[in-house]
């Protein structure tokens, strides 16, 4: 369903990200140096911005805290901790483990204590909760679909906090002590063990007898492209993290318009765009260091070089690849690698060549989404005018404008959703957007072989 639109209140960007803390996730003592880094660090940080545009409150149960007879974890006094009471309860999400794991006494606790907290975030629209509940994938995904919930673990609720820092200028990184960061190239560049790795790399370039043309293009890879990809998906993660706080805020599921499908999109094409480019910049890179021979400036050696194995014209490119670094070449000429790169090229090459991908929600018409538009009407404006009579005596275009936009949101909001994102290419239809972690784990091998490189 589609949420009820308020004509007289705009929904602007959400500047709180709320999460819920399990008291079992830091139980144990050597975890101090963890929590003092998730709360006290950030909540300092906080403290020391001007203007401070958002925030990140955590919730605490901490009657789960006593009931498993656990020393005081966090306080009311630890920054942004904030006790939360337990929910009235309603939901037993747990209800599919098996009878012989349920019956035995010490589970009992333990599966009251996930119910528990999967209550309170349902009951207080909390998206985020942190936790060892080792959820399945299918259950994480029954989670979000049903709820617009998602369990995570430190490190990825780390990474879904620094995006969503990104998207109000404060680049913040955990693993990076420094404050003061104002640009998040540098956030990246002082955080990223791979960046610091290429840099290495780039130091042994820049002593040996390489041209000033070689040394430029090291340079653009590793301090431009590479951080300009990563600083781009954390601006699709944080568009789809304000997706999530909306639609659990407003009581959304499987919203078949999603509220910030733009900025998606302008993120995503662009994120494509940078992804091939810098598979480009890698095997003229590679060519570079090894001494391969070929020149950016010669026509057919720009035939030549690239890390499609499937393309004959390539082929000497990779004998030479295969001499020079074995194991980025085992890696390149895998069929995994071939395959990504393959629906990669088709993504970005419609994209570069005939159209913009508008990865919308892959939507199937229903009844109710085809009924006429007199019934729609009917339906919609059963308490009252479209707008105020005053207005449409004297505008009588703008209460028709506005019939035509209703009636399509209200088409909209009874179709079937069958995926948040799609594309089509020669293998069938995929999400573009869940792929963009696959995109990244790519990258980030091939990066750190390159990284690896003998010169």
């Amino acid at each position: 369903m589609s949420p009820k639109r308020d004509r007289n209140k705009w929904n602007l960007v959400e500047n709180r990200l709320e999460i819920i803390i399990d008291p079992l996730y830091f139980c144990d003592r050597s975890t101090i140096p963890a929590q003092v880094n998730l709360v006290n660090m950030l909540v300092h940080y906080f403290n020391l911005l001007d203007p401070n545009l958002c925030s990140v409150q955590f919730y605490y149960p901490k009657y789960i805290e006593e009931s498993f007879g656990l020393r005081r974890i966090f306080t009311e006094f630890d920054g942004s901790v904030t006790y939360i009471a337990k929910s009235s309860g309603g939901v037993d999400f747990f209800d599919d483990l098996p009878d012989v794991v349920r019956n035995i006494e010490n589970f009992k606790p333990l599966i009251e204590s996930n119910n528990d907290l999967l209550n309170i975030a349902i009951e207080n629209k909390i998206p985020f909760i942190l936790s060892n509940l080792g959820l399945s994938q299918k259950n994480k995904t029954r989670l979000k679909n049903d709820f617009n919930i998602s369990v995570l673990d430190l490190e990825s609720l780390q990474y879904t906090i620094e995006s969503f820092l990104q998207g109000f200028f404060n680049y913040y990184k955990f693993d990076s002590m420094v404050y003061g960061i104002d640009a998040p190239d540098i956030a990246h560049a002082m955080s990223d063990i791979l960046h610091r790795k290429l840099i290495l790399l780039e130091d042994k370039v820049k002593k040996s007898d390489f041209s000033l043309d070689v040394l430029e293009r090291m340079r653009s890879l590793i301090h431009n492209r590479y951080i300009d990809i990563l600083v781009t998906i954390d601006k699709i993660n944080f568009y789809k993290i304000q997706e999530q706080i909306f639609d659990i805020k407003n009581g959304v599921k499987e919203n078949r318009e999603p509220k910030f499908q733009g900025p998606v999109r302008y993120y995503l094409n662009y994120h494509l765009l940078l992804v091939w480019g810098y598979l480009d910049h890698v095997a003229w890179v590679l060519s570079d260091i090894f001494k391969f021979g070929y020149s950016p400036d010669k026509h057919e050696d720009q035939q030549r070089v690239g890390l499609n194995s499937l393309n004959k014209k390539k082929s000497e490119f990779f004998d030479k690849l295969k001499v020079s670094h074995p194991d980025l070449y085992t890696f390149v000429i895998s069929e995994e690698f071939q395959k990504w790169l393959s629906v990669l090229s088709q993504l970005r090459h419609k994209n570069a060549h005939r159209e913009m991908m508008s990865p919308g929600p892959l939507l199937q018409a229903t009844e109710e989404s085809q009924i006429p538009d007199e019934e729609i009407d009917a339906i919609l404006y059963k308490d009252g005018p479209v707008i105020e009579k005053e207005i449409s005596d004297r505008f009588p275009e703008i209460a028709d404008n506005q019939k035509v936009l209703d009636r399509h949101h209200y088409r909209i909001s009874k179709m079937e959703k069958i995926l948040s994102h799609v594309a089509v290419v020669k293998e069938g239809i995929l999400d573009p957007v869940a792929r963009v972690k696959i995109d990244l784990g790519n990258i980030q091998k091939l990066t750190e072989l390159l990284a690896e490189s003998k010169i």
